[in-house]
């Protein structure tokens, strides 16, 4: 529930997401869990030019899974 939280606010670049789920002691295997909420349809990756350098891997809620949380 927590990374369904912090995604409802906005979206993440990946590894600040990742790193910060990571302070959460139940969350494990953070890279897998995106990835399975991923192909669960509930979260959506896209790629992003960054300012700085290469493409970072941007990680947003799906807007059905926003109005799940909603209801």
């Amino acid at each position: 529930m927590c990374v369904l939280s912090e995604l409802d606010k906005t979206d993440n670049y990946g590894y600040l997401l990742v790193k910060t789920l990571s302070t959460f002691r139940v969350v494990r295997a953070p890279f897998t869990m995106l990835r399975k909420l991923t192909l669960e349809g509930i979260l959506d990756q896209y790629e992003m030019e960054s300012a700085d350098g290469p493409t970072v891997s941007i990680i947003g809620l799906l807007a059905k899974a926003k109005n799940g949380l909603i209801n």
